[in-house]
């Protein structure tokens, strides 16, 4: 598992950066606006998290998972 993990995150490594860049900026924004911060900026950066890591994903999807990854997005 570690090894396809690595494998992903080396093919896709503009991406990984641009989570680990995402994941800083959370820290630092946490750290200087505690209120905001801590409520907030976790939630922005799994939301932007999300969005890129099922980007990534669907490339190692096959035709039948995608499809139905379209079914149960159409009943949400």
């Amino acid at each position: 598992v570690m090894r396809n993990c690595a494998i992903i995150m080396v093919v896709n490594l503009p991406w990984s950066i641009l989570l680990l860049l995402l994941f800083a900026a959370t820290v630092y924004v946490s750290w200087l606006l505690p209120g905001f911060g801590i409520f907030f900026a976790p939630f922005i950066y799994m939301m932007l998290a999300n969005t890129i890591l099922e980007r990534v994903f669907r490339k190692y999807m096959t035709p039948e998972d995608l499809e139905a990854e379209k079914e149960f997005d159409m009943y949400k």
